[in-house]
């Protein structure tokens, strides 16, 4: 992938654990919007997002997740917009988000927290 790229998007396209390595998007350093909404994704590798600082719109509408590592955004300062609707969200580490200093919009709904 080019790591100029700023917005990444690869909603429906069935992807689940099985096409998400834990270093998918470590090229795109300056990836500013990732869309992974409608997908088939039950978890993500821990790992996944720890290359993208600049990132800044994280997209994981309407996919399987039912938890999420802690550390899954301790890279992602700059977020400012996170994603997460229509998972089945039912359990969060109370530090899931500690990182997240910048974020202004994170929505939850139809989860069951």
């Amino acid at each position: 992938m080019n790591s100029e790229l700023l917005n990444l998007d690869l909603s429906s396209n069935r992807l689940g654990e099985d096409h998400l390595e834990a270093f998918l998007f470590k090229k795109l350093s300056k990836l500013e919007l990732l869309n992974l909404d409608s997908n088939a994704i039950s978890s993500l590798p821990g790992e996944i997002f720890s290359a993208n600082f600049n990132l800044k719109k994280l997209f994981l509408n309407k996919n399987s997740l039912s938890s999420l590592e802690k550390d899954i955004f301790a890279t992602l300062g700059n977020l400012e917009s996170l994603y997460l609707a229509s998972n089945g969200l039912s359990d969060l580490n109370k530090h899931t988000f500690n990182a997240l200093t910048s974020l202004s919009m994170l929505s939850l709904s139809v989860s069951s927290i």
